[in-house]
């Protein structure tokens, strides 16, 4: 079994499609790494919020100023309101980013304009509500274990971890995954070497097991050594941080009735100060177990495909256009709902909660996010560990089966 291991490994990694996905992959993480030093740092941070938030009340000004000339006195009024809140927010943010104030004063500060903000606005949105409890605790968090907190978003290893995973997942890892999978069994097909190997005394399941087993540990170890260059490369440059920094994550979401998703302006909200306080060392980890989990589900599913449609081509074409076609569908979904969702779950959100291509956002799910986008409550860590653990189970059993007694020699 270890001897034919070993030929499919030197196989494998000969291939040119898998060569060609790690050649994209590659080129993501020089690209991040890229953003990262150059770019990100001048798009994060206090300062550049201020600076953002003044041009928002400067235009507040000016079209305050615009519907008084008209008269318009109620339009106006609004204007009013929404200028105080802004000079408001512009000020502890001011306050945030003054070096001679301690970091224990700004941190109360801000615990007690969350605070202000929750006794003033007795109807504030279930979302807004949830967000200042949420700041609030995470800020009680750092006062209470005097860890000085970065106001600034400075950049450290750990901190961009997360979003790095995001990133990849998002540029469409499952996809590049697919492409690398799709012809290791039907690709062989083609000029014999499948049937050659067959008509020799090795047990069919040990062929199409050891294909399997050699795929899902070189792809998962080859990405995640990517991932720790990328890690180490950031820490050396910036700093590599705290792991034991808080994380809010599985924040718990209610559907609401249909009757009253006009009143409550979404229809699904979170439950007011639910989540779990964990470390980001913790939120990291859960991250990778969900992208290994993932990409293993794009490797058995690549597998069916191979088994079941003989034409290697045909077979490839057909895996990528379903990952690719679900990821895209997601994605879309992510950029229209990740703030707010106004209609209820439709039949596709409740089938995209089913199908593996979806988590590739892994602190979607990590967070509680992913419940917003598709309008369900019923997605958690453990859901997804298990619903990919059914996908890679399912998959391959049904790759093995099919494998083992379809007639490939003739």
């Amino acid at each position: 079994m270890f001897t034919l291991m070993g030929i499919e490994f030197k196989k494998f990694i000969r291939n040119k499609k898998f060569l060609v996905g790690l050649a994209f992959l590659i080129a993501i993480f020089i690209l991040m790494f890229f953003l990262i030093v150059c770019v990100r740092p001048k798009r994060v941070g206090v300062k550049n919020t201020i600076d953002k938030m003044q041009k928002y009340v400067n235009e507040l000004e000016e079209k305050g100023n615009q519907e008084k000339d008209k008269e318009a006195v109620a339009v106006s009024s609004a204007y009013d309101k929404l200028l105080k809140e802004g000079k408001e927010f512009l000020e502890v943010e001011k306050m945030k980013a003054d070096p001679n104030i301690p970091w224990r004063k700004k941190v109360e500060r801000d615990i007690k304009s969350s605070q202000d903000n929750l006794k003033r606005n007795s109807e504030l949105h279930p979302d807004a509500e949830h967000s200042e409890l949420s700041n609030i605790r995470l800020k009680k968090y750092y006062l209470d274990h005097n860890i000085p907190y970065d106001y600034d978003d400075k950049i450290t290893a750990f901190n961009n971890f997360p979003d790095t995973i995001r990133i990849i997942g998002t540029f469409g890892l499952f996809i590049i995954v697919g492409v690398m999978a799709s012809n290791v069994v039907s690709g062989e097909n083609k000029p014999a070497t499948i049937k050659l190997l067959l008509t020799k005394p090795i047990k069919r399941w040990k062929v199409i097991l050891s294909k399997f087993i050699v795929a899902v540990v070189t792809v998962n170890l080859m990405i995640l050594l990517l991932e720790f260059i990328y890690f180490i490369l950031v820490g050396l440059i910036f700093g590599f941080g705290d792991a034991s920094l808080p994380f809010l994550g599985e924040v718990k979401y209610r559907i609401v009735d249909a009757i009253r998703i006009k009143e409550l302006r979404g229809a699904i909200v979170p439950e007011i100060g639910s989540g779990v306080l964990i470390s980001q060392g913790s939120l990291i980890v859960k991250m990778l177990i969900l992208q290994v989990l993932g990409v293993t589900s794009t490797i058995a599913f690549c597998f069916l495909m191979a088994v079941v449609i003989k034409n290697p081509n045909n077979s490839m074409i057909l895996s990528l256009i379903l990952i690719a076609f679900t990821h895209a569908i997601f994605n879309i979904k992510v950029n229209d709902y990740s703030m707010q969702r106004l209609s209820p779950a439709t039949v596709l959100d409740r089938i995209l909660a089913f199908l593996f291509p979806i988590y590739h956002n892994s602190i979607y799910v990590v967070s509680g996010g992913i419940n917003r986008v598709l309008a369900v409550d019923f997605i958690t860590f453990k859901f997804s560990v298990i619903l990919l653990l059914v996908w890679i189970g399912v998959c391959y059993g049904i790759t093995h089966v099919v494998f083992v007694k379809k007639d490939v020699v003739a």
